[in-house]
């Protein structure tokens, strides 16, 4: 037997947080297309891609302030061209 898995304590932190945010992830992706046809289906489809576009920017825009400012006006200029298509 493994002497390190004896030694293990399987309700730390160290060992659940790890499982615990794939377990989420998975839930989150796994539930992303009965919603997504939900969404479709009740709203507009402007509206429904204007609240997924308003989230993933909440979600990356911490990353945005890590940029070095001389290239944020560029990133922000080129996302807004992509957006638009």
């Amino acid at each position: 037997e493994n002497p390190a898995a004896a030694d293990r304590n399987v309700f730390s932190f160290d060992y659940l947080w790890p499982r615990a945010l794939l377990l989420g992830c998975s839930l989150l992706y796994g539930t992303n297309f009965p919603l997504g046809r939900i969404m479709n289906e009740a709203l507009p489809a402007s509206a429904t891609t204007a609240g997924r576009m308003l989230l993933a920017t909440v979600a990356l825009f911490p990353f945005l302030l890590q940029l070095k400012p001389e290239l944020r006006k560029t990133a922000v200029l080129g996302g807004s061209f992509c957006a638009l298509g």
